[in-house]
């Protein structure tokens, strides 16, 4: 009886053993594939030949240059995650389309997330390349983080509405390039914001329209080289120069809000642009024009901490019309304090007057 006992309390241990590490191995062939940090990732880095669409739910690893070639779109959805990263070789991560390209999420809660696989990255081109592409590039609900440009559009059109770019050197760069819209979007602590350059084409070719330019950003919007654009309803904080326009550009700008910039805008060697029905309300300096031709009228020009408007011109003959503004005072000496030109230089070099008479006696409402 003895012996019995021993050898029934002997075995049931071992029993207890083979039954655990029985569930353990069914419960390790039943789990899903995962990586380390819990989330599922694809590595991608040959390029895409044929219609491809990337789902939500996965992380797609660009590795060095991946080209969506001609012929071929890329679809990606709401909430995936595109990450950047360099190949063997060194090269930076990009996606080239030579194709189409289509990423929209649904809402803000649901964006398309493109950024640096690493915290930091190397010297290259860093975003995406829309490269003479056959298809419109479009950009909805999609939001970019830390990359050379988020979208660089090459003799390609593109359409960017409600997006956010975050300390990016360039959020969109449009090059050569007869149709950009880019509307309803955040630009937040970028070199650039909106950079136009060769974009010549029709007088609007460049829209940008109702976008928050803010932070410790160097320039909201440029429009250079020969460029024509259309800048309307958009809010510049905080920049160190909101609207730059140069190199023989021209560039409308209306209903913009302005405040707390370094400099509002500035017009440089370009072709005649119209500054009309914007509130430059605070900030060191509001408008300097430098050898171009512009018109300013219809604007509140209100709280500055330096000049208003200056204006270098080395042809003493032009005149700079400023018309129609209300400048927060009635009394012209006191507005006269607040323009540099001409009248205001010491040597030979700089010549050329403001001329802002008539000006409006109140604020404008918009």
């Amino acid at each position: 009886m003895n012996k019995i006992q021993y050898n029934i309390k002997k075995e049931q241990p071992l029993f207890i053993i083979h039954y655990t590490l029985f569930i353990i191995l069914i419960l390790n062939c039943t789990k899903s594939p995962t990586n380390s940090d819990n989330t599922n990732q694809v590595t991608v880095n040959t390029a895409i030949t044929q219609n491809t669409t990337w789902t939500s739910g996965i992380d797609y690893i660009v590795e060095g240059t991946v080209t969506v070639q001609k012929g071929a779109s890329l679809n990606i959805t709401g909430e995936v995650t595109v990450l950047f990263k360099a190949d063997q070789q060194g090269t930076a991560g990009k996606l080239r389309i030579d194709g189409s390209l289509q990423a929209k999420g649904t809402d803000s809660t649901s964006a398309v997330l493109f950024k640096p696989y690493d915290a930091t990255v190397s010297d290259g081109a860093w975003g995406i390349e829309l490269n003479q592409s056959e298809g419109c590039g479009v950009f909805e609900f999609c939001r970019f983080e830390g990359l050379t440009y988020g979208v660089n559009a090459f003799e390609a059109s593109v359409l960017v509405n409600e997006c956010t770019f975050v300390e990016c050197v360039n959020g969109v760069l449009v090059t050569k390039c007869d149709s950009a819209l880019i509307q309803g979007s955040e630009f937040l602590d970028n070199e650039y914001g909106v950079k136009t350059n060769l974009s010549p084409v029709g007088e609007d070719s460049v829209r940008v329209i109702r976008n928050v330019f803010s932070g410790a950003s160097e320039v909201g919007v440029e429009v250079n080289n020969f460029s024509k654009a259309f800048v309307n309803n958009n809010y510049f904080n905080n920049c160190e120069i909101g609207l730059l326009n140069i190199n023989y550009s021209k560039c409308m700008i209306n209903y913009n809000n302005f405040e707390n910039c370094e400099l509002c805008c500035q017009w440089t060697k370009s072709n005649q642009g119209i500054i009309q029905n914007n509130d430059f309300k605070s900030g060191n300096n509001a408008i300097k024009v430098y050898e171009a031709n512009v018109i300013i009228c219809h604007n509140n020009i209100i709280e500055f901490n330096n000049y208003k408007i200056i204006y270098k011109n080395i042809n003493k003959k032009d005149t700079l019309i400023a018309r129609y503004n209300w400048w927060n005072s009635i009394k012209n000496d006191e507005i006269n304090l607040f323009i540099w030109d001409g009248k205001d230089n010491n040597d030979d070099k700089w010549e050329g007057v403001v001329d802002f008479v008539p000006y409006i006696k109140e604020k404008i409402i918009f």
